[in-house]
């Protein structure tokens, strides 16, 4: 599990997982994701419920330039930064007005989603919006897709809710 693989010239190779070309190996159960491709990068998250995060840093995300993976486990700041540690789950991506976001979020209990905002000139994460505290009550993001100026996203909800919020930019 946790893997990814290319088609070229008809054949599979695998590029990412179980440490191949500097990926992510860790001891326990994962799997990847999702995946985008944002400034010429393959970025890949993944699940892992048993992974732990470090010193206020968020993982689990990882950025592939061609040849090598590097992990974007930069720190967090901002209201929602006392959540990194329970970041275990990055289901989903979207760029919307040029702006990298990732949904994170663990599965059971309900009270870890975030949607985090990739800050690139000074290399931290931040939740995305101000009324984050509201996603509190969902587990972790399912799904993200912009429609027209609008980042909306998918929240996977406590005892099988779920929840669709709309960030309008």
């Amino acid at each position: 599990s946790g893997e990814v693989w290319r088609l070229a010239d008809g054949r599979w190779e695998r590029i990412g997982g179980s440490g191949v070309r500097g990926s992510w190996n860790p001891k326990t159960t994962h799997l990847v994701t999702s995946m985008i491709v944002h400034r010429d990068r393959l970025l890949v998250g993944y699940n892992c419920q048993a992974c732990p995060q470090r010193d206020g840093r968020m993982g689990n995300v990882w950025s592939w330039d061609g040849k090598r993976w590097s992990e974007l486990s930069l720190p967090a700041i901002g209201g929602e930064a006392s959540l990194v540690a329970n970041q275990r789950s990055f289901n989903d991506f979207a760029v919307c007005q040029g702006q990298l976001f990732v949904g994170g979020g663990r599965a059971s209990p309900a009270g870890h989603a975030v949607v985090w905002l990739l800050d690139e000139a000074r290399d931290f994460w931040r939740p995305s919006a101000s009324g984050a505290r509201s996603f509190r009550e969902n587990e972790y993001v399912y799904s993200m897709i912009v429609h027209g100026q609008d980042l909306i996203v998918g929240f996977k909800g406590a005892a099988g809710t779920g929840q669709v919020w709309r960030l309008r930019r």
